[in-house]
């Protein structure tokens, strides 16, 4: 399908061919990326199936993951999320563990970042009890100290 301009000149070529002449305005477009619509003057409709290099889902896939996920997200939105700070005492140094006081029930997520003199920590791991998070050491490489910060976001 070629693609022409929507006006044509009448005016005659020069004979000079390094300047854009009326014939080269006339002309077809040149290009690759051609394609067909239902009705070309108003840009018509291309059936989703007729694409190409539109991955492994098919569109009632993609719908129902969307309605699926919709209730999920929407009670992330609504849940309630609370945060906080807390640092290690010599009471809990003593236990080898930090119990982070959320003051919330029920908890299903968490994110729990530590700190040792300002420096963040990642050899702790996290139990979640439903109302509090208890962070103990995961390797020997690790052991609670006095002063240890540790910032948590529960949902």
């Amino acid at each position: 399908m070629a693609i022409t301009h929507s006006k044509v000149s009448v005016a005659a070529d020069t004979s000079n061919t390094t300047n854009v002449r009326p014939s080269d305005w006339n002309a077809d477009y040149l290009g690759t990326n051609e394609h067909d619509h239902t009705d070309t003057n108003s840009g018509g409709t291309i059936a989703h199936t007729d694409l190409t290099s539109i991955g492994t889902n098919t569109h009632a896939q993609i719908d129902t993951f969307i309605t699926e996920s919709s209730a999920s997200i929407v009670a992330l939105q609504t849940a309630s999320v609370v945060s906080g700070s807390q640092s290690a005492t010599l009471v809990d140094v003593d236990g080898s563990a930090i119990d982070l006081l959320t003051g919330t029930t029920g908890i299903t997520g968490f994110i729990v970042n530590g700190f040792v003199s300002g420096s963040n920590i990642n050899n702790f791991k996290v139990v979640n009890s439903g109302s509090n998070l208890l962070i103990t050491s995961a390797s020997p490489a690790y052991v609670v100290s006095v002063d240890d910060v540790y910032n948590w976001i529960v949902f």
